[in-house]
């Protein structure tokens, strides 16, 4: 077992953990890469765009991940040249609702995963007349890297701020990050605290810094391991209470949709080679604007019961609320409550559900397959 040590990183990385928070080198130097363009109508009753192929969409069937593929759109970015070669390419999701006083929401997925993360989530949101971005953070998902110079923490800020003033247009957000997406905000926000007019931290990574090193040499090897089917299915099987309904194959296939993108390998090995996200001392910086947290009662990757009282204790002002019956991923598993709670909380409303604080023994309750 001790010569499979490096795998754990990588392990970690898809199932999100400990060692998930692996970053980018920082003295990566110039790399050309090649990218996917394209765009697509608006995200309610939108065509597959013909410019934006979705390598293996046709071997998806939920309803959710078909609209969501059909609705990616496209935005050129201008970034400084310190990161990058020209204009740089994000693709994303965006709810068909007008813009108004309201400041819209900015979604930030999590490790090595794209905007369709949010697949169900963003038509329940458009319902509710929230206007919301589910955006695809540079060296993940579908946004091309050709034109950057590397995939760092710093081209990612750099990309999302570029992102905020260009597509929303520089107006106050509210900016919600999940897992490994909650660290990216926590980095934005310190970096750019005018933007924010609050947050949304959903079973958020904050308190894990830094993570272990990969060996180089085998490094590229662990990265294809990363997209393997076994990896990505027991990745599956921590994520959800309800592993039956919800860690099915075509959920697998739906997160593996990214992969095929160009330059998908390269990135990967950039950010598994590099040290990784370290935000616990910006989290208390969340304190001064309104701040929702939620969390999924049964998490098996990040445990309330391990990061909950971190989080309460930095953000004490922080609204709590629990997702019952829930693993890791609230949006995909419980896209109806996560959508009242948000839109909830961007009206100024009183947030439903249970605001307990307590951590109790159920946090941990075996799920309906282990039972």
């Amino acid at each position: 077992m001790q010569s499979l040590s490096w795998l754990l990183p990588i392990f970690a990385a898809v199932c999100p953990t400990q060692a998930l928070i692996v970053g980018p080198s920082h003295n990566a130097g110039l790399v050309f890469r090649h990218g996917l363009i394209g765009s697509a109508s608006r995200f309610a009753g939108s065509r597959l765009s013909e410019s934006f192929p979705v390598i293996g969409i046709d071997e998806v069937t939920e309803p959710a991940a078909l609209l969501a593929a059909r609705s990616i759109k496209t935005q050129l970015l201008k970034l400084p040249d310190e990161v990058s070669i020209g204009p740089v390419e994000c693709t994303y999701l965006q709810t068909n609702v007008p813009r108004s006083s309201r400041p819209p929401v900015v979604f930030l997925h999590g490790f090595d995963s794209s905007c369709i993360e949010y697949r169900r989530l963003m038509p329940l949101l458009e319902e509710q007349g929230i206007e919301a971005y589910a955006v695809d953070l540079v060296g993940w998902g579908f946004s091309s890297t050709s034109n950057v110079r590397d995939v760092s923490i710093r081209t990612k800020r750099e990309h999302l701020y570029a992102f905020w003033q260009t597509v929303c247009g520089g107006r106050p957000m509210v900016l919600s990050g999940t897992s490994l997406g909650a660290a990216v905000a926590i980095d934005f926000c310190a970096a750019h605290p005018d933007a924010p007019a609050s947050t949304v931290l959903i079973d958020p990574q904050g308190f894990i810094d830094g993570a272990p090193p990969v060996p180089k040499p085998l490094a590229r090897l662990g990265i294809r391991v990363l997209k393997s089917w076994p990896l990505r299915w027991f990745a599956n099987q921590l994520a959800y209470f309800d592993k039956k309904a919800m860690a099915t194959d075509d959920a697998i296939r739906v997160g593996l949709l990214h992969v095929s993108r160009d330059g998908w390998e390269d990135d990967a090995l950039e950010w598994l080679l590099g040290g990784g996200y370290s935000v616990s001392k910006l989290v208390p910086k969340l304190a001064q604007k309104p701040c929702l947290l939620l969390w999924g009662r049964q998490d098996e990757i990040l445990p309330a019961a391990d990061f909950l009282p971190q989080f309460q204790a930095a953000i004490p002002e922080a609204i709590f609320r629990w997702v019952d019956d829930c693993g890791h991923v609230p949006h995909l598993e419980r896209p109806q409550f996560t959508a009242v709670a948000i839109a909830a909380f961007v009206r100024g409303q009183e947030v439903p559900f249970d605001a307990s604080a307590k951590v109790m023994a159920e946090t941990t309750s075996p799920s309906p397959a282990s039972r």
